[in-house]
């Protein structure tokens, strides 16, 4: 198991896609922050570092930057062939996947990390030079940055699951791109009282977006953990049935 994590590390940090997925994340955030920053307005910008408004451009972006890098970690293989060469090399399935979801989990840390890094790298400078004093506390930031790498690495997961499920790697990330960014908001206006216990709901709740109206932390973490479960469990399931070709 462990040669077969190594592999799948490998594979990672040897291809061009987890590095785009990073400075395409780095870009993003960047902007966001600044945009967010500079137009504050008449909004309170002294509270700590921890709480700022900014660092939910990075709590709303890493865990569905998490959920591409696993919707790709199977769909590339089924996409470029390379599934086959994988399977002969360790033909017990299970093991490719657990070493799918180690991987993926692993890339995700580092992409919420950089994320993270690139919030405050930002923020802090734009919040210096508008004259506000920095405050922070060592143990919020660390509950804040380990809620966001919790729920990236449950996103991530899921996306393992979808796409050892769907195989095809354009409707695996644009079906899971439709549900999130605009089918769950729809149907949260239609069915208000269900709508915190959508996925999409239950990763805000865990790294603390919209606390009034969304589930506790551990409750959203806990049904996000079981999509995850179902998601790997639904794949795992096919992986095992289909012919791999």
């Amino acid at each position: 198991m462990r040669n077969q994590i190594a592999s799948e590390f490998r594979k990672l940090a040897t291809t061009r896609s987890i590095y785009a997925m990073a400075g395409g994340l780095a870009v993003i955030v960047g902007l966001g922050v600044v945009a967010v920053v500079t137009d504050s307005g008449g909004a309170d910008l002294s509270g700590p570092l921890e709480r700022q408004a900014f660092l939910h451009v990075s709590l709303t972006i890493a865990p569905l930057f998490g959920l591409l890098l696993g919707l790709r970690s199977f769909t590339d293989e089924f996409r470029y062939g390379s599934i086959v060469p994988t399977l002969l090399a360790s033909p017990d399935r299970r093991r490719v996947l657990g070493a799918k979801l180690v991987a993926t989990a692993g890339g995700g840390i580092a992409l919420t990390l950089a994320a993270t890094a690139v919030s405050i790298a930002i923020g802090a400078p734009l919040l210096l030079a508008k004259g506000v004093e920095i405050v922070w506390s060592a143990s919020a930031m660390a509950e804040a940055v380990g809620r966001l790498v919790g729920a990236t690495v449950l996103w991530t997961a899921i996306g393992v699951g979808l796409g050892l499920a769907v195989k095809h790697q354009v409707a695996a990330i644009a079906g899971a791109l439709v549900w999130l960014l605009a089918a769950e908001g729809i149907f949260s206006g239609l069915v208000p009282n269900i709508a915190k216990y959508f996925p999409g709901a239950a990763g805000f709740a865990i790294v603390g977006i919209n606390p009034a109206d969304l589930l506790t932390p551990g409750l959203g973490a806990l049904l996000l953990g079981s999509y995850a479960a179902v998601a790997v469990g639904v794949g795992a399931v096919l992986m095992q049935r289909r012919d791999i070709t």
